[in-house]
């Protein structure tokens, strides 16, 4: 149509590709992308296969850089046992899991963290999640929670504690997913 300005073809072309496209998704459930993934065992969804990054596990995306902590547990005390690496801290009440501190996007001010405790400072804004769940879920945990930090914990069943923590999934985690997905 572009050489003889005839739009005429357009519908028929629409219709053509529709037919086409439900016609294959009918004899064959798995494209070229999903045949090797479900061969593994992962269900990928149709409308999310071209956006892998929301069905991988959280095991995949979760970092297990992080330290648990007590929340009696001066702030320069803690201070001196995180590093680049662990800059994020699980704090724990008991066998609870009472919050977390983000060492990192938090000043340091020696003369204002003198006296507090972890317990003064963390914030129990997150969620929890298991390994198996997808991205998808626990993302949208997050969302209509409000959150901006998960816990990810291998005990499915019961109240979680900190024993059971395995990982966290944090803005770096979805960025680095979201970023490992799109260069794939």
């Amino acid at each position: 149509f572009e050489m003889t300005r005839d739009y005429n073809i357009i519908l028929p072309l629409v219709v053509a590709v529709a037919i086409a496209l439900a016609v294959r998704r009918a004899l064959v459930a798995n494209d070229i992308y999903t045949i090797k993934l479900r061969k593994r065992g992962r269900a990928i969804p149709t409308d999310r296969s071209t956006n892998m990054f929301l069905v991988q596990p959280a095991r995949e995306a979760m970092s297990r850089n992080f330290v648990q902590l007590p929340e009696e547990m001066t702030v320069s005390e803690a201070i001196k046992q995180v590093n680049f690496e662990t800059n994020r801290v699980i704090v724990t009440s008991g066998p609870r899991i009472a919050g977390f501190v983000r060492f990192a996007s938090i000043p340091y001010q020696p003369d204002k963290f003198a006296g507090q405790k972890l317990g003064d400072i963390m914030k129990t804004d997150f969620v929890i999640a298991t390994p198996t769940n997808n991205l998808n879920a626990v993302v949208t945990r997050m969302s209509r929670r409000d959150r901006s930090f998960a816990i990810i914990v291998g005990n499915e069943t019961g109240v979680p504690r900190s024993d059971d923590v395995e990982g966290i999934i944090d803005r770096e985690e979805l960025a680095q997913a979201l970023i490992g997905n799109h260069y794939s």
